[in-house]
Order: structure tokens, then sequence, then C-alpha cells
């Protein structure tokens, strides 16, 4: 299941208001861990479909003699 990219947008847009405007240590702290673990996790699918986009066009690519 893919996510709606404007809800990820939204998602991370709120939690970076969150850190930004929080007067709170806790919620800062949770808020950029949060922003972390989003960001790490969009980049780690990033690299997989990279890898697997690769390896769909090598086996899809014909042999040139």
């Amino acid at each position: 299941i893919e996510p709606d990219p404007r809800s990820v947008l939204q998602i991370v847009r709120t939690c970076f208001n969150i850190y930004l405007t929080t007067r709170s240590k806790i919620n800062e702290a949770t808020a950029q861990g949060s922003l972390s673990q989003i960001i790490q996790s969009i980049f780690a699918k990033m690299e997989q479909k990279k890898v697997s986009d690769e390896t769909n066009r090598i086996r899809c690519d014909p042999i040139k003699l």
C-alpha cells in the first residue's frame, strides 16, 4: 500500500510545525524523532525502488551481440 504523497507531506509539515512551535521539550524531541523516522523511511523506500527498477531494467534489456 502506497501512501498518498499529499498526506505524507501534511504529516511532515505538522511534525515540523510542532517541532518549531512547541514549548515542551518532550514534544520537541518526539516531533524531531518522528521526522527522522519518516524521512529515513522515505529514503529507504526510494532506494528499494531504485534497486528494483534497475533489476527489472537489466532483466528486460535485450542481449546485444
